[in-house]
């Protein structure tokens, strides 16, 4: 059974809501390119290093405003098919 589950699960999503405070609407499109930051003494790297890593396991990587305050941060990646 749990290998039959895991042939038919071929992604992996994950989403996490650590910031308390929203990203600026004109920032939120441009957050994953380089040295692009919301922070004072950011270098604005971390985001597009995760992108390039999600993106080299075959995912997506996204950020949204919630509707409650604060930011949301959502990922996908492809599930290794094979033994497990």
């Amino acid at each position: 059974m749990r290998d039959m589950l895991m042939d038919m699960c071929t992604t992996c999503a994950t989403s996490c809501a650590p910031a308390d405070r929203v990203i600026a609407p004109d920032k939120l499109s441009g957050i994953f390119e380089s040295f692009v930051t919301t922070k004072s003494d950011g270098l604005g790297l971390g985001l597009s290093i995760a992108r390039s890593i999600v993106r080299s396991h075959g995912g997506r990587i996204w950020a949204e405003n919630r509707t409650d305050g604060g930011a949301a941060f959502h990922f996908t990646v492809k599930v290794a098919q094979g033994e497990t």
